[in-house]
């Protein structure tokens, strides 16, 4: 998940051969949704639908720096593949104030249309025409709406690097000054450098990934980290014998902050360093990439990886069951192998379930995502790559539990090695309120005994992770964390399966805002939470 509703700077690239054009890249990007208040701002895609069942409109922001004027701007939005049918898309000016999060009830105000464009399935890009907004240097942002009855169509967000949405700049002065390549925000058009040219990938820049990877291969780290007390040890699943392993996805959607400072940040405000690093990846994006190295290879602290992988490569589950991504596939397996030997946790297309379309041929059934998940894991092992240990990263909400379609999910026992799931806790009153015991069974009913009694159920003898939680707060209720952090510790006996926890730190959850440093009782709490025997590790050279 990796999309960002922060400015943080703007990517400029020479569009090739014209030295007069500018490619801007989006700054940020999300959608909203008449039927929910759901942030979608990590979501990979973005959605524009006229339903009578579903108004949804999608939001694209720009920084252009300072330098030549400019003589037309054009938005250009890349189809997704497998969801692209015959519309029309307009686009409109609205305010670069976005509230945190945007819901349909809080958005930026708009105007008219600047372009509307007829959109069908044999087309890979729209282009709209936005050059009544876009004059010159500054902020610019957009609304994506679909003007026509049934309206529906999807296309691709931030975290698809070239594929991604942008503004194609025609500039008024073609003088020879270089246009700025990189401004950091708050700097828009201060800083200038020699263009560089585009990625060659499609796919999404690794979240923590440094600008340059290198190929070479690494020797994994002597140092490794086990579990404290006398006896304790780690399985060929990295299974600790005792404890739990204490993880962080750290500042995991503020993009504004580099992974490798936000795990910094993240341990100096924990006072210690963490078990798991959790890091998110799409398609080509190699890993573990060089962030992720130094954290794996740490000699005074080697921390475990936590990848979470989506594989598709622009193809339907279906597709990729079928062979579609093999080359793309063998060539990741190629290099992850090349880099790193040591073990580390990979996640196949996490959180699948808000993904299915159990229609039919739709190439996104539960079993499709069953056979995708198959066929990627047999196909990394056949290519060498048998470090990697495997798993399955369910979101765990009942609302997909209680689906009929749910238990065709799992991809089998003989490719997954650990079983993950993604809850969170709010004080919000409603479904997301309710202590730790709450959180990890939440939703008992008579059709559904809660993820983590399904899983016992299910599949006994499986390890449990939570490979993503946190707990958000109403403004007015500062106490909900330090209360909830104080009583994990004695809760989690009651969950023996649970080896491993991850929190997810960031200011911009579904639920809320997830920080352990919202307030300083918070992170008090979160402190002699993680400090405890449960947690406790240490480093074995």
């Amino acid at each position: 998940m990796a999309c960002t509703a922060a400015i943080t700077g703007v990517t400029i690239t020479m569009a090739s051969g014209e030295t007069n054009t500018l490619n801007v890249a989006v700054a940020a990007d999300t959608y909203i949704s008449a039927k929910e208040s759901s942030d979608h701002t990590q979501d990979a895609s973005l959605y524009v639908s006229s339903l009578p069942t579903n108004r949804r409109t999608a939001f694209v922001r720009f920084s252009v720096p300072k330098g030549q004027a400019v003589a037309k701007a054009t938005l250009v939005l890349t189809r997704d593949v497998h969801h692209f049918p015959a519309t029309t898309v307009s686009a409109a000016a609205v305010s670069t104030d976005w509230p945190q999060p945007m819901t349909s009830a809080a958005q930026p105000a708009g105007g008219e249309a600047l372009d509307t464009q007829k959109v069908d399935g044999s087309m890979d890009s729209v282009a709209l025409d936005v050059s009544r907004s876009v004059t010159g240097p500054g902020d610019y942002a957009f609304a994506i709406t679909s003007p026509v009855a049934d309206g529906a169509v999807r296309f691709r967000a931030q975290e698809y690097g070239t594929a991604a949405p942008k503004l194609e700049l025609k500039l008024g002065d073609a003088g020879g000054n270089e246009p700025p390549v990189v401004v950091p925000s708050g700097t828009a058009g201060t800083a200038t450098a020699t263009p560089t040219k585009p990625p060659a990938t499609t796919g999404p820049p690794a979240i923590g990934s440094p600008t340059h990877t290198s190929s070479a291969a690494v020797t994994p780290s002597a140092s490794t980290t086990t579990p404290s007390g006398p006896g304790c040890s780690v399985d060929a699943k990295l299974v600790p014998s005792c404890g739990v392993w204490f993880g962080a996805a750290p500042a995991a959607r503020d993009a504004s902050m580099p992974r490798d400072r936000a795990l910094a940040d993240f341990e100096a405000r924990l006072g210690q360093p963490v078990d798991i690093a959790h890091t998110y990846h799409v398609d080509n994006q190699p890993f573990p990439n060089d962030t992720e190295l130094a954290w794996a290879n740490d000699p005074k602290h080697a921390r475990l990886l936590l990848i979470n992988w989506k594989p598709t490569f622009g193809h339907s589950w279906a597709q990729v069951a079928a062979g579609a991504a093999d080359a793309q596939i063998d060539k990741i397996a190629k290099d992850s192998r090349s880099r790193y030997q040591g073990k580390f946790f990979l996640s196949i297309f996490h959180e699948p379930e808000n993904d299915v379309n159990p229609a039919a041929g739709s190439g996104y059934t539960a079993a499709d995502y069953q056979a995708m998940y198959r066929h990627v894991a047999l196909r990394l092992r056949a290519d060498g790559l048998t470090n990697a240990v495997l798993v399955m990263n369910y979101m765990g909400a009942v609302k997909w539990g209680v689906a009929d379609w749910f238990g065709e999910l799992y991809p089998g026992d003989d490719v997954v090695d650990w079983i993950a799931y993604d809850p969170y806790a709010s004080a919000s009153a409603g479904f997301y309120d309710g202590d730790f015991a709450d959180m990890v069974n939440r939703g008992r009913t008579a059709q559904w005994p809660g993820m983590y009694d399904w899983l016992l159920k299910n599949h006994p003898g499986k390890p449990v992770m939570l490979a993503e939680w946190g707990v958000a707060e109403n403004p007015g209720s500062p106490t909900v964390k330090p209360g909830f952090f104080e009583q994990v510790s004695t809760a989690l006996p009651k969950f023996p399966a649970i080896k491993a926890m991850v929190y997810f730190d960031t200011s911009q959850a579904t639920v809320g805002d997830t920080r352990t440093n919202t307030t300083q009782q918070s992170q008090t709490a979160f402190n002699r939470m993680a400090s405890q025997q449960a947690f406790a590790r240490t480093v074995v050279p």
